[in-house]
């Protein structure tokens, strides 16, 4: 008996060592665990609600003779920009490649932010030209939202600079280009 009773205690002392060594088995548990990277990738989109209505100059009225600027503001841009801390991103504008404003008139234009964080800056009124300008700078990591009112309402402004240039009729279709960038 002692011989059998010593196999026994040997065989369990054996199954508990490999017990202790190998580990627990696995049982359920009501927590699992894993490892996640999380990144952040920079990006820049740029999006506009609709094009703008007509801007027709005429004059103001029948006592002074003054022409009147021709104002539209139904339109806006929407953006959204991830950047790294200490960057940001501005938005340019140019006419499109041989496009104007008709003869003896500029147009002016104005980005008023809608006040949200890390929009940027506006330049304020600027004149459209051939050559890019900025329009707002020092945006940084923002998204200004997706609706049709959402973003910084363009504010544009065809003005008489010349009379004398006018040309009754000259009607010109033009396009103006956005571009987000990373020049500040």
């Amino acid at each position: 008996m002692d011989r059998e009773l010593k196999k026994r205690s040997g065989a369990v002392v054996i199954c508990i060592l490999v017990f202790l060594c190998a580990g627990r088995p696995a049982l359920p548990s009501d927590r699992a665990y894993q490892t996640l990277r999380l990144q952040i990738s920079a990006f820049g989109v740029i999006d506009i609600s609709r094009n703008p209505g007509p801007l027709i100059v005429d004059i103001s009225g029948k006592q002074d003779l003054l022409f009147r600027d021709a104002v539209e503001n139904s339109t806006f841009l929407r953006y959204s920009s991830v950047v790294a801390k200490g960057q940001s991103r501005s938005i340019t504008v140019h006419w499109g490649s041989s496009d104007a404003a008709p003869s003896g008139c500029s147009l002016f234009l104005q980005a008023m932010l809608s006040g949200g964080s890390n929009e940027g800056l506006s330049a304020g009124e600027i004149t459209l030209s051939g050559e890019s300008r900025i329009l707002i700078s020092g945006i940084r990591s923002c998204a200004t939202g997706t609706g049709e009112d959402a973003g910084a309402r363009l504010v544009y402004r065809l003005t008489v600079q010349d009379a004398t240039k006018l040309e009754a009729g000259e009607t010109r279709t033009a396009v103006a280009v956005f571009t987000l960038t990373d020049i500040s």
